[in-house]
Parts: C-alpha cells; sequence; structure tokens
C-alpha cells in the first residue's frame, strides 16, 4: 500500500513538471508571435518577467528576481575621457560634461544621453 502512495506522488510531481514545461512553452511560442507582430518592448519585458518566474519554477528556485527601480548607475575608473575640454561617455564617447583645467569631480553622477546610463566618475587633472 506504502507503495502506491509514493508512486501517486511521483505521478504528481511528474504532472506538475510537464504542465510548467508545457506552459513554458506556449510562453516562448506566444512572446514570438507577440514580436513578429509589433508588440511594445515594455510589453514584451512585462511577459519575458513571466517567462522567467515560470522558468525559476520548473528549475526548483523559489527566489524570484527583484526589479530594481531606478536608472542604474555604473561605477567607472578614477578617470574620465576628455577630448577638446569635454568629458566623454565611459561607454559609448558621447559629449557629457564640459570640464577645464580647473574642474574637480569627485563621486559626481554623470548621465549620458545615449546610453541611458548614469556613471558615478572621478576627476582631477
Amino acid at each position: 500500500m506504502a507503495g502506491k502512495v509514493i508512486e501517486d506522488d511521483q505521478q504528481k510531481e511528474y504532472g506538475q513538471y510537464y504542465d510548467l514545461v508545457d506552459k513554458l512553452t506556449k510562453t516562448v511560442v506566444r512572446m514570438n508571435l507577440y514580436a513578429m507582430e509589433g508588440m511594445a518592448i515594455r510589453d514584451l519585458q512585462k511577459n519575458f518577467q513571466k517567462l522567467a518566474t515560470t522558468f525559476l519554477a520548473l528549475c526548483g528556485d523559489e527566489k524570484i528576481p527583484v526589479k530594481k527601480k531606478g536608472r542604474p548607475v555604473k561605477k567607472t575608473e578614477n578617470t574620465l575621457p576628455v577630448r577638446d575640454g569635454w568629458g566623454l561617455c565611459p561607454t559609448c564617447g558621447q559629449k557629457c560634461i564640459k570640464v577645464n583645467d580647473q574642474t574637480v569631480l569627485e563621486n559626481y553622477q554623470m548621465y549620458c544621453k545615449r546610453c541611458k546610463r548614469d556613471y558615478l566618475v572621478n576627476w582631477r587633472l
């Protein structure tokens, strides 16, 4: 009798597992269709978050990543690339801030309009 109960429990677990695999597959197919139809990127991101939640449940990991609010701040080295009196974005090279010989920046939060990222920069001539 105990063997029958164990088999029933295993069948339930297998059933739940395959239900999750089915849900994951359907979500991926649906996301591909939405992308091909031209769905807005923000809506696609929301659906991908649901997909990630399903995938983590499939893997047995109960920790769901929490999305941080606000723009990410990237810390850079103590140097700021400078050309022709302009402080450049460390990533794309876009002109971001006007600097001269007397400019001193310490933990300055610089925003690049092209990259749409914040950087903490330190600069001293």
